[in-house]
Order: structure tokens, then C-alpha cells, then sequence
């Protein structure tokens, strides 16, 4: 058996002047260039490439790619020729957040242009941090393949998809109510979501039906009262036979609303008896949709109550059901109140609870196409497996078509125009 001989370092090992000299020789060597025409197998890495910020990076991100490296290392080691390249996402909510953070600026307060101008300007920046540090850390990367998310090549890419999709069928336009985000003021899609573990109040609400009757509901958002359109029970609950057809008032706001039948409706949450709004949750938007309701939107983009809410517009949610329940009390008709833990759901970006608003957006079609992804699922090599299982719990749990729009100035464009008497549109020629 040999054995390995001993290195002698200097005294004073300089480390910087080193990894300097072995990143020129390996930029020199054209170690990391991808050869295509090199006859070897070929092995790609696709990272998701991360939002450009210069103040995002920590080691969380080092660990990461560190980890990418060691299978791109193995790899070419084993006589594949590595197509690793680098992306920046530098386009998008994050990025925008992050300019009105850093400048100060609110987007609406400013003209389009502009806005771009000074994201344009920072990404670049921050490109410029990451790719300092990767080439520090020793990402065996070839950035002659260096790409960006708002690039032409990238812009024009995503809008022959969209047109691909459009052409397909796959891909429509709806004005009907879509998750919101008042602090980011735009539509999300499910995957943008997080769930958030919350304590709340639950309060029973006393309504009369045409007769004076009283009609106890339970709520934990008594500020949407002015935006009720219905209330609902199930049809085999005989508590509320007697009501099939009849109205009842709401409290505070006085407008009349029709009591309906749902076998969707659970009996033993709250009193049996289901207020339905437009739009506290998904289930309103389902009845809305299904029963054919009016529509009383009472919140704002931004998360304020409008005038349908009368003495309470202007006023921003929690600060409307705590001026609502004060006057509820006053009326005499709060039945009771508790204490609830709540799951709600929140933007993963700005951890506010997201609303309902009606603004046109583009969706493609995946909830008809459910099973086809599943079959996908068990056609692929999953490590480790259960991986494989997280994806299709995901793909089981998707409750909406996937909403690709966004209110946004920093973004790729839909290659589409609209005429704006008639709404009609125009679509682009891929050409």
C-alpha cells in the first residue's frame, strides 16, 4: 500500500491569490464550455434560477447550489459533456417589492416606464453580485449561456407559449372572481399560496326572516355583512324546513336576501345556517356561481371597504369588523362570540390574507387535465420517492385553473391588445 506524500503550504497561505489563479486557468482551459459537437452524452442542469436581488443572497444559497455542483462534478468526472447554464429571475413581484423597499416608491405613484427603468438598473446590479459569488464559490457554470427572465430571448420565448396555448384551446380569459392580494394589489395563482395558522373570533349574528323571525348565522367576518347575497342550509336539516324560499334581512345594512338549499352546507358548523358573500371564500365564489347570486363586492384592490359599505367605507378590513361588531352589539344582536383557531390562506410573498376580486385574468386549463399529469407523474424516476407523492397530493389538491396574469409593471407582456369598446381581443401574429 502507498502512501500519499505531504504538501508544504507557505506560512502565509493566501487563499484569495489562489482560487483567483485556478479560476483564470479554468476560464483559460475553456474547462466548463459546453461542446455540443463533443460526441459524449449529455447531461443537463436546470436550476431554477433565483430572484436577482443584491441584498437577497446569504448561505442558504451556497448551500444549494453547492449541492447541484457536487452531482455536475460527478457527472463530467464520468465522461458526460455538462450543459449547466446560469438564469437570473429577475422579473416579477419579488423584484418589484423589492425596488419599492430599496427607493422608496410606490409603482402606482409612477409612471411605467420609469418603474422599469430603476428594476432594469438594480437586476443588473444584483446579476452582477451573484455572479461574483458563484465564480467565488467555484460553480463549475458556463456563462457564455448566461441568461435573464425579462431578456428578448426569454420574453419571446414565454409569449410563442402563450400563443401556442391560445391557439390550443388551453388558455382563456375571464373577468369572474379570482384570488387577490391587497398589499401586492394583484390576482395570484393557488401555487402562490401559503397557509397560515391564525387565532380568530367566531360570532353569531342574529338576521329576521320576512316574519321577524330571528335567524342566527355564524361568522368569523362579520365585515362582509354588507356584501351577504344569501343565506344557505342543507336540504335534510329540519330546523330550517320552513324557510325554503323565503328572504331574510340583513342586519345593520337592511337589504334582503334569499334563503337557499346547498347539500354542500355543513350542518354542525356554527347554527346550521350559511352566510354566503361575495366573496369571503371559495365556497361563496362556488354558490355565486352555481345559484346565480347578485353580486355586492364591498372591498377595494387595496383591501378597503367601498360604499356599499355605507358609514364603513374607507375603512380597511380588520379596522371595518371591529367597528361592524361594536355596532352589532349596540343593535342587540350578537348571539354570542368564541374563540376559533383558523387556517388562513396568505400570499407567500407579502403573508396577507388574500381576498376575491373580479378584474379579467388569463388562465390555462389544468383541472381538466388532472388525470393526464397524473399518469405523467407514475411515468417518471423519482428520487426520492416521495417526492413523487408530494407532487401528486399538489396536483390532487388544485381547486382552480392556473391564473398566469398578474398587475404588475415588471413583467413579460401577453402579446394580446383589447378593444376597448367591445373588449374583444386581438392576438398577436407569432410571426
Amino acid at each position: 500500500m502507498s502512501t500519499l506524500g505531504t504538501v508544504a503550504f507557505a506560512e502565509n497561505y493566501d487563499h484569495l491569490e489562489v482560487e483567483q489563479r485556478l479560476r483564470t486557468s479554468w476560464d483559460r482551459l475553456k474547462l466548463y464550455e459546453f461542446d455540443p459537437n463533443s460526441g459524449k452524452p449529455v447531461y443537463s442542469i436546470d436550476t431554477p434560477p433565483p430572484y436577482v436581488s443584491a441584498a437577497h443572497l446569504h448561505v442558504g444559497h451556497a448551500m444549494s447550489y453547492a449541492q447541484a455542483e457536487f452531482v455536475v462534478r460527478y457527472r463530467r468526472m464520468r465522461g458526460y459533456s455538462i450543459y449547466y447554464p446560469m438564469g437570473f429571475d429577475d422579473n416579477g413581484l419579488p423584484t418589484e417589492r423589492y425596488i419599492e423597499r430599496t427607493y422608496k416608491i410606490n409603482k402606482n405613484n409612477t409612471t411605467r416606464s420609469e418603474f422599469r427603468r430603476v428594476c432594469l438598473e438594480e437586476t443588473a446590479k444584483g446579476a452582477a453580485v451573484y455572479e461574483k459569488v458563484w465564480r467565488a464559490l467555484g460553480l463549475s457554470v458556463d456563462w457564455r449561456e448566461r441568461y435573464s427572465t425579462i431578456d428578448s430571448h426569454s420574453r419571446r420565448t414565454s409569449q410563442k407559449s402563450f400563443l401556442d396555448l391560445f391557439a390550443k384551446g388551453l388558455v382563456y380569459r375571464t373577468d369572474e372572481p379570482v384570488i387577490w392580494d391587497t398589499a401586492d394589489e394583484t390576482a395570484l395563482a393557488q401555487a402562490d399560496l401559503e397557509t397560515l395558522q391564525r387565532k380568530s373570533k367566531m360570532y353569531d349574528i342574529v338576521f329576521e326572516d320576512t316574519g321577524g323571525k330571528p335567524l342566527v348565522i355564524s361568522t368569523t367576518r362579520p365585515e362582509l355583512l354588507p356584501a351577504c347575497v344569501a343565506l344557505f342550509y342543507h336540504p335534510d336539516d329540519a330546523r330550517y324546513a320552513e324557510l325554503r324560499g323565503g328572504r331574510a334581512k340583513v342586519p345593520l345594512f337592511g337589504h334582503d336576501v334569499p334563503i337557499l338549499q346547498s347539500e354542500d352546507v355543513d350542518k354542525e358548523f356554527g347554527t346550521g345556517l350559511m352566510m354566503v358573500c361575495t366573496f369571503g371564500d371559495g365556497e361563496d365564489v362556488k354558490k355565486w356561481r352555481v345559484h346565480h347570486l347578485d353580486t355586492r363586492v364591498v372591498l377595494t384592490r387595496n383591501g378597503r371597504m367601498n360604499e356599499l359599505a355605507g358609514p364603513y367605507a374607507g375603512l380597511q378590513t380588520t379596522q371595518a369588523r371591529a367597528a361592524i361588531v361594536k355596532d352589532l352589539v349596540a343593535a342587540a344582536v350578537v348571539r354570542g362570540e368564541k374563540p376559533v383557531d383558523q387556517a388562513v390562506s396568505v400570499g407567500e410573498r407579502s403573508q396577507q390574507p388574500i381576498e376575491f376580486q373580479m378584474v379579467p385574468q388569463w388562465f390555462i386549463r389544468v383541472l381538466d387535465r388532472k388525470d393526464e399529469m397524473l399518469a405523467r407523474s407514475a411515468q417518471l424516476d423519482w428520487n426520492p420517492p416521495h417526492m413523487k407523492t408530494r407532487l401528486d397530493a399538489w396536483i390532487t389538491g388544485l381547486k382552480y385553473d392556473w391564473n398566469i396574469s398578474r398587475q404588475r409593471f415588471y413583467g413579460v407582456p401577453f402579446p394580446v391588445w383589447y378593444v376597448e369598446e367591445t373588449g374583444d381581443v386581438i392576438v398577436a401574429n407569432e410571426a
